[in-house]
């Protein structure tokens, strides 16, 4: 997982960070296999291929910054937050598909009930296709 500082509405001065599965050269690569599933109800019939496993991007309002002193040597900047309330995570995700290509479909699955999404839901090109209960 890795880390970001972001800037916005609700996080103003760089006030809030995003938790996501972002790789890079350096960070831990996530390595998922696809995996069949079959599922009625998502356009373009009932046999579809997904990535399981793979995590979501949380943003969180940070209530505390401070640096704590490695065991040997340096220092490490510390961070304390809480899921940031309000946020709208459903528009988040699909601007987020609206950017991708026509043939991916992206699917959300609320970890909990209550989430920022009522039920699962299937995206492309930005737009809801599908809404399970």
């Amino acid at each position: 997982m890795r880390v970001t500082l972001v800037e916005g509405p609700g996080c103003e001065n760089w006030s809030c960070i995003a938790i996501a599965p972002i790789p890079t050269k350096t960070a831990l690569q996530l390595k998922r296999k696809m995996v069949k599933i079959d599922e009625t109800g998502i356009p373009g019939g009932n046999e579809h291929y997904v990535y399981k496993g793979l995590q979501n991007v949380v943003f969180a309002k940070i209530t505390k910054k401070y640096e704590e002193d490695g065991a040997f040597a340096g220092h490490w900047l510390k961070v304390k937050s809480e899921v940031l309330s309000g946020f709208d995570y459903e528009q988040f995700f699909q601007r987020i598909s609206g950017n991708l290509p026509d043939w991916v479909f992206y699917y959300i699955q609320p970890q909990n009930k209550g989430d920022y999404l009522e039920g699962p839901a299937l995206l492309n090109k930005g737009v809801k296709t599908f809404i399970g209960g």
